[in-house]
């Protein structure tokens, strides 16, 4: 994807609500990928709404530049979480992104069952496998007291081990 002129504020950076938009598209993307058609889930009474967007800048993008956006995501009924990245051509981070959605069914909040059934019949290898984590290595001996044992236990931090010991 590419940057265009008009998503850059006066200091010449991609203004912050961009990469949200950046974000939207790629999640719209993966779920039209998989047959989700937002016109037709209204038809049927359901509707998809986003209820919390959390979003960390690192490196700003700039006019012209070209970037990668990725996903994964995980349930936590009754949310459907979007891990997102959106990386510079050469890996580094510009921004990271946790959204979290849930379904309406006639106005009543679901369980996640639809997000559930969709996940439930993709292929392992259709879904993302770019570790959204880039950690910093530690360099001390994780100890009870320390922040390092802390990190070392967040799910997130084992489920990056795991794909790094699977792909070497």
């Amino acid at each position: 994807m590419k940057v265009r002129d008009y998503e850059c504020d006066l200091q010449g950076v991609v203004n912050n609500a961009n990469y949200q938009h950046y974000m939207e598209h790629t999640r719209h993307e993966f779920l039209e990928s998989l047959g989700v058609n937002f016109g037709k889930m209204h038809e049927d009474g359901l509707d998809a709404f986003v209820t919390k967007v959390s979003i960390s800048y690192k490196k700003s993008l700039r006019s012209g530049d070209h970037y990668r956006s990725a996903l994964r995501c995980a349930m936590r009924a009754p949310k459907l979480v979007f891990y997102q990245d959106i990386l510079h051509l050469d890996g580094s981070l510009a921004a990271r992104g946790e959204v979290e959605c849930v379904v309406v069914d006639n106005g009543r909040l679901t369980r996640g069952e639809f997000f559930a059934d969709l996940l439930r019949d993709v292929p392992a290898p259709r879904r993302p496998v770019i570790p959204l984590l880039s950690p910093i290595p530690l360099r001390v001996k994780p100890h009870k007291h320390t922040m390092a044992k802390k990190i070392a236990e967040t799910p997130m931090m084992k489920q990056y081990m795991e794909f790094k010991a699977k792909h070497p």
